[in-house]
């Protein structure tokens, strides 16, 4: 470790050799600035500021936002990392983002691109002395590499905010050996500050460290939550799942509670939008035609919740049975309540915190039946409309996007 923080300290080699390794990046306020224009790195341009409040609004953020994976495979984790990056970019912040390498072949190839990475975040911290590093947690195998990454900070004297993302953080550290344990706790301690989407983390750190910590739930964005509450018609029953269609969310079983539903005479509409390989919507399509739903399932593919948010302010049941283990407070649970979408969902990560209703919730992941039959019931006693209000005014009041940039921005005081 010695030998690159030695080499990486002249800043004429780093001067020389920017292009090839400072990661492309956003910087609105240093557009708008007469700061020396330095360099320029696909075609954006990077400023090098000497004031000290100028660079104390630098942040270094490691984390996934989806450019090293294929479309299917964007998640929530992406785009949990989009939301935060916004809300720091809205409060003045210099936002340099290292993307999280992901691994697609061979082992060594993958260790060969962490090492680029941190070879890269060596530099920019010599680069921005003041700058802040926020790491996007995901822990497991990968605790060893955020460990690294944030003892290099400190060594460095840079700040370092971690943030736990996933719902798996404590069922990791409880079946994993003492070396696991030991680092784990010692990644939370060095941290200044600990953002964590669930409160059960929240708790977790201050029984183990006595440390306080920070609850950083998902949200819905500002924009989806004008208009208030959205009435709809209730003629046809609508179901809908937006996220990434893959086998770990159980469509499945999404497609055959559609199929108990339109057997009891409700005669519901499914729509799945999301990214999805063509190998895998081909294996349902065939499962949709021996269930008897052909007509009543609709694929949109992948498209920005903006495109299709209007359309959710229509719908009335969310469809979550996910079976994911490492499922955390999934993004489009919150959007779906803070648009008056009654969810029904497992009873996985943060699911049942979030719903704060076990009637909603569903011990069997893999049971249709109970799935259905909870629809069904609120369906047809006409009490739909008691749960929808509910599920909004829980959002409302718990998951906006106003209450997430407070928490965010106390992370950085």
């Amino acid at each position: 470790m010695l030998f690159p923080l030695a080499f990486f300290k002249y800043y004429g080699f780093i001067a020389e050799n920017l292009n090839a390794i400072l990661p492309s990046m956003e910087h609105k306020e240093a557009e708008k600035s007469e700061k020396d224009n330095f360099m320029t790195d696909y075609g954006v341009s990077i400023f090098i500021a000497f004031d000290d409040d100028f660079m104390n609004r630098y942040i270094i953020i490691y984390g996934p936002t989806g450019k090293s994976v294929s479309p299917e495979r964007i998640g929530g984790a992406e785009a949990g990392c989009m939301k935060t990056m916004k809300i720091l970019r809205e409060a003045g912040f210099c936002i340099i983002l290292l993307e999280k390498p992901v691994r697609k072949k061979s082992l060594l190839s993958y260790v060969a691109r962490l090492l680029y990475t941190w070879m890269r975040l060596v530099t920019l911290l010599f680069m921005h002395r003041k700058a802040t590093l926020h790491i996007v947690g995901c822990y497991r195998e990968l605790m060893y590499v955020e460990w690294a990454f944030i003892l290099t900070a400190k060594v460095l004297s840079h700040k370092t905010v971690y943030d736990i993302r996933n719902g798996d953080m404590i069922k990791e550290y409880e079946k994993r050996g003492n070396l696991y344990k030991h680092g784990m706790l010692s990644l939370l301690k060095r941290n200044d500050s600990v953002l964590c989407q669930g409160i059960d983390y929240v708790r977790f750190i201050e029984d183990k460290l006595g440390k306080p910590a920070l609850y950083y739930p998902n949200y819905i964005q500002d924009r989806f939550t004008i208009g208030g509450y959205p009435k709809r018609e209730m003629q046809q029953c609508r179901l809908v799942y937006f996220g990434r269609i893959v086998p770990a969310k159980n469509i499945d079983v999404m497609l055959e509670i559609c199929h108990i539903l339109h057997e009891r005479g409700i005669s519901p509409t499914l729509d799945l939008i999301g990214g999805c390989s063509d190998a895998y919507k081909q294996e349902l399509e065939t499962n949709i035609l021996k269930a008897g739903i052909s007509g009543k399932v609709r694929f949109w593919g992948r498209k920005d919740v903006g495109e299709f948010f209007p359309y959710l302010r229509t719908c009335h049941f969310f469809l979550f049975p996910s079976n994911n283990y490492r499922e955390g407070h999934s993004n489009s649970l919150t959007e779906a309540m803070g648009c008056g979408i009654v969810p029904v969902v497992s009873n996985v990560g943060f699911n049942r915190q979030v719903v704060d209703d076990d009637r909603l919730v569903i011990s069997e992941a893999d049971n249709a039946v109970m799935y259905a039959n909870v629809i069904f019931g609120i369906w047809i006693s006409g009490g739909w409309e008691s749960y929808s209000r509910k599920m909004y005014f829980r959002v409302i009041a718990n998951f906006t996007e106003k209450s997430a940039r407070e928490t965010l921005l106390e992370a950085y005081q």
